[in-house]
């Protein structure tokens, strides 16, 4: 054999070895790949389980705050409506206070003015004060 042949003879056994090599390694890493797959697969289901899960709490959180608003709602509503009253009754509360200002002022009116009724008052108690004497005397 030449050497040129038994470079080719040694080339292609390296060659064949490798190809062993790099088949037996293939045929090992590929378990190990399906496994690397299939774990990353369960991490997948298991994240997507977490997200469903987190979506149903976020849907149901939402329900509670749409039940809440419209109990709040309903709160305000019935705030109005009270308000609402309040300020009728105080509107007729009002007109009652007129009403009433408004007799008092023609009763005070009939009556005279309050200076008018002091001086009135004052004269009334001099002659009283002034006749007394008088009266003792008539008494006698």
């Amino acid at each position: 054999m030449s050497l040129d042949d038994q470079r080719a003879a040694w080339l292609n056994s390296v060659h064949a070895a490798d190809h062993a090599v790099h088949t037996a390694l293939a045929d090992e890493s590929a378990p190990r790949r399906v496994l690397a797959l299939q774990d990353r697969v369960a991490s997948l289901q298991a994240q997507v389980a977490a997200l469903r899960e987190a979506v149903r709490v976020r849907d149901q959180l939402l329900e509670d705050q749409r039940a809440a608003v419209a109990e709040r709602d309903t709160v305000i509503a019935g705030h109005h409506a009270v308000l609402a009253e309040r300020d009728r009754l105080l509107a007729d509360h009002r007109v009652a206070v007129a009403e009433r200002d408004a007799r008092i002022d023609q009763l005070t009116s009939a009556l005279g003015t309050p200076s008018t009724q002091s001086l009135l008052r004052r004269a009334v108690r001099r002659a009283r004060r002034a006749l007394r004497p008088v009266a003792a005397v008539l008494r006698r």
